[in-house]
């Protein structure tokens, strides 16, 4: 959020204009400093804050997604110590961020929507703030501070601010990538759909690793769609990705080489590594480093065969564990068929990214498997616990 997007947005500017201590953090609106009476009658001072998103194509903030605001604080009540009756509590906290803790959230819904975000805190803060007003014998009691807008600026790489997360409220779950340097080895087929789901989460550095260029065999491999023009400049992949999601992740890092004993200490600084290339060879001389380096990484495969006029195989990750030993490069290996198919790649960047969310604590992990296969023919997962 920028001071533009403010100055682009009346509502909020109008808020600030008027006294209110306007905080961006991250996908959410707050006002600091609303005055509010708790159960004993006390005076003290909570925070509302409500999600907000961009309007596409727009420096704007959009209008309200919906009427409940969320608080910090003790419940408010009118000057008797009553709960104040048009508010419907829900009395639970919520994580919202790290530094967002809902201590209740508040319905109190109009006859119309809300048009904007002036009319929603205002509304808020003359319900739970006249009551504090009311018992304030000093004439002092106020929600307009007219300190300045501050604009939270966190560790986030995002060109623009994720409001999907804000708009789910699992702000508090994103965090846990922050700070996180990721290296993506291989941008042929399931590495570069490994790269669009990684782009969108707030990891600080995604290192791309390739020495290849982008061909129109690659085209048909990878997410969107490449023009004429882009394939005839024979860009290296590394750099092409890094164009497209460089439009909203500013930690891509490209490395447009192979790599050996002479450079491997590239991934020494890296906090997970994904393995996305079909020579054994390479697979088990960069996994044995990395558990050297006690680095954890997750390798991917595809196992691809036409029988029968129909293509058969299977999809294959396996996380923490040396591989690319369990066949040599004279004998039949049933992951290096080289048949890739768009659709199962992204399937195997899926399976990939889900077992480095989890790792990471994202998602809840009953199994603890350290290898999967998932087996096309029949739709079944096969899994190796660890």
């Amino acid at each position: 959020m920028s001071l533009q997007q403010i100055n682009h947005s009346p509502d909020i500017r109008s808020l600030q204009d008027e006294g209110y201590e306007v905080e961006i953090k991250g996908g959410y609106i707050c006002i600091h400093h609303i005055p509010y009476v708790n159960f004993e009658r006390e005076i003290k001072y909570g925070v509302l804050f409500s999600p907000f998103q961009i309007i596409p194509g727009t420096e704007r903030i959009g209008i309200p997604n919906d009427h409940v605001i969320h608080f910090i604080g003790e419940k408010p009540c009118h000057t008797n110590g009553n709960p104040i009756l048009p508010l419907e509590y829900i009395n639970e906290k919520r994580t919202l961020s790290k530094d967002l803790v809902a201590d209740y959230s508040f319905s109190n819904k109009p006859q119309n929507p809300f048009r904007d975000f002036y009319e929603k805190f205002t509304s808020y803060i003359r319900v739970i703030s006249n009551e504090a007003i009311s018992l304030d014998e000093t004439g002092t009691v106020t929600a307009k501070t007219f300190k300045p807008i501050i604009i939270n600026e966190t560790e986030t790489p995002f060109i623009y601010f994720d409001s999907n997360s804000s708009r789910a409220r699992i702000d508090f779950l994103n965090e846990k990538f922050l700070g996180m340097k990721v290296a993506i080895i291989g941008l042929g087929g399931t590495g570069s759909y490994i790269l669009d789901f990684i782009a969108k989460t707030p990891v600080s550095q995604i290192h791309l690793f390739d020495n290849d260029t982008f061909e129109s065999h690659n085209a048909f491999r990878a997410p969107g769609a490449a023009s004429v023009d882009e394939l005839s400049n024979r860009v290296s992949k590394v750099d092409y990705l890094k164009g497209i999601y460089s439009k909203m992740h500013a930690g891509l890092i490209s490395h447009q080489e192979i790599l050996s004993e002479l450079n491997i200490n590239e991934l020494d600084n890296m906090d997970f590594v994904f393995i996305c290339i079909d020579r054994n060879d390479a697979r088990n001389f960069i996994s044995k480093h990395l558990l050297s380096k006690n680095i954890p990484f997750i390798d991917s495969g595809l196992g691809i065969n036409v029988r029968d006029e129909r293509l058969w195989g299977a999809t294959r990750i396996t996380y923490n564990q040396q591989v690319g030993s369990e066949y040599n490069e004279t004998s039949h290996n049933p992951y290096n068929s080289n048949i890739q198919i768009a659709e199962l790649n992204a399937f195997n960047a899926v399976h990939a990214v889900m077992k480095w969310k989890q790792h990471c604590g994202f998602y809840g992990d009953s199994l603890n498997q350290n290898s999967s296969h998932f087996i096309i023919e029949n739709f079944k997962f096969f899994h190796n616990a660890g």
